[in-house]
């Protein structure tokens, strides 16, 4: 891995990536001040179950994307073939049993009624989610950053003006009127960007075949089954708040979680470019002593951007949106402490992948998820919405030496000189 062609990229990405979450921040006061504390809690909250459910559309298949794509086992036209028949089977499997039981379905997740418009552009929003996951593994494992860039600019419009027009134009429950512009806008990005996928790869399906589909399955499955225990490990949190608190209180929490975001920005878009050198590097000791000098980097940002935070949180309540959420400084550091540790389990965490060890993640998100949901309902008891952040914490320290402690196990044990061996030498 050349360091200078990695910062040189990553300056490219993030530097987009800056630009459209810029604006998003700037506008972030009108969506405030469009949508009332409950509205903007209910959209956030009704966006976590799609982003659930698209890993769960997903099957994983972006990782097995990631996985072979420098590979030398499969052409990529039979990997890029058989990914999508994959995602075909696993959309009319899932959509067809979440449909069949969509009153408890929306019964567990929602304490409040949702129409059926919303409901079905939900389910079509978390397909179209999936599909854009594979889509973008594609872009950044073809290191096609200049795509990346027009597409994230590109998105940034559609999604922004659809919604705003609908927001103030329509005198419709502005959670669900902003749910279904983002469901339109991605049936138009998509429609648009995909064709460059389609150009790229030959889908005829003549490359498929049912040894690929069960390895397929196999390394993406782990991930597609563990999806629902990652939800409630990463937005349990907002799950009892929904069950416990007030709406509002749903809404200062949201509002907190899209700050911190930007730091989780700084990390995906540096991890979106570093992934492919990632899964091309041969030597594991290697790419252990970069991803330790990672988490020491993104330690010394995260300090840095929480102190910022403050800051900026404090000038929007206090100048540009109802002050009610000056609530969340109470709790913003604990979410900053979180994400540090939740960025630092992520990069141990990518080792499972050339290990191809992904099943061991769905016992341990199982049981995280367990234990997050009962933290979550003692603390908030205890502490009110204060208590959903300690509860964050305590979980993504205890994932963190989890996933550390066994990449370590495996690294120790195993002998992956044959694995490196099929990898093409670019």
């Amino acid at each position: 891995m050349k360091t200078a062609e990695v910062k040189q990229r990553f300056i490219k990405l993030f530097s987009v990536n800056l630009i459209v979450k810029g604006a998003s921040f700037l506008l972030l006061p009108v969506y405030l001040n469009l949508m009332s504390q409950e509205e903007f809690g209910n959209y956030s909250y009704i966006i976590s179950i799609v982003g659930m459910m698209a890993f769960v559309f997903g099957i994983g298949q972006h990782a097995t994307l990631n996985r072979f794509y420098h590979s030398s086992e499969y052409t990529r036209d039979a990997l890029v073939e058989n990914v999508h028949l994959i995602l075909f089977t696993s959309f009319l499997f899932f959509g067809f049993f979440i449909i069949l039981f969509k009153s408890y379905f929306i019964e567990l997740f929602l304490k409040h009624v949702i129409s059926d418009v919303v409901f079905y552009s939900m389910l079509i929003l978390a397909m179209l989610t999936a599909l854009n996951q594979i889509l973008m593994s594609f872009l950044y494992q073809s290191e096609n950053i200049k795509l990346i860039q027009r597409k994230s600019i590109v998105e940034f419009f559609i999604i922004n003006v659809s919604s705003l027009c609908l927001l103030y134009f329509v005198s419709l429950p502005k959670s669900e009127l902003r749910i279904l512009a983002v469901s339109v806008s991605y049936v138009m990005i998509l429609a648009f960007y995909y064709r460059f996928f389609l150009k790229k790869h030959n889908f005829k399906f003549k490359n498929s075949t049912i040894a690929f589909y069960k390895r397929g399955i196999s390394n993406g499955f782990p991930m597609a089954v563990g999806s629902l225990s990652v939800f409630f490990i990463n937005f349990g949190d907002r799950f009892v708040i929904e069950k416990k608190l007030d709406n509002s209180l749903l809404g200062v929490f949201s509002f907190a979680m899209v700050i911190i975001g930007i730091l989780m920005l700084v990390f995906q878009s540096f991890q979106n470019v570093w992934l492919p050198y990632f899964f091309k590097e041969k030597n594991l000791d290697l790419s252990f002593q970069r991803a330790y000098k990672i988490i020491l980097i993104f330690f010394g940002v995260s300090v840095i951007m929480g102190i910022s935070f403050y800051g900026l949180v404090y000038i929007l309540a206090n100048y540009f949106i109802d002050h009610s959420y000056i609530k969340s400084l109470g709790f913003l550091w604990l979410l900053v402490f979180a994400s540090f540790f939740q960025i630092a389990g992520m990069t141990i965490a990518g080792f499972y992948q050339i290990f191809e060890k992904n099943h061991i993640v769905v016992p341990i998100n199982i049981l995280a998820g367990i234990i997050n949901i009962f933290m979550n309902y003692y603390f908030i008891e205890r502490y009110g919405i204060l208590g959903s952040a300690l509860s964050t914490v305590l979980i993504s320290v205890m994932l963190f030496f989890v996933h550390f402690y066994l990449v370590n196990f495996y690294r120790k044990r195993g002998n992956y000189g044959e694995y490196f061996t099929k990898y093409k030498i670019q």
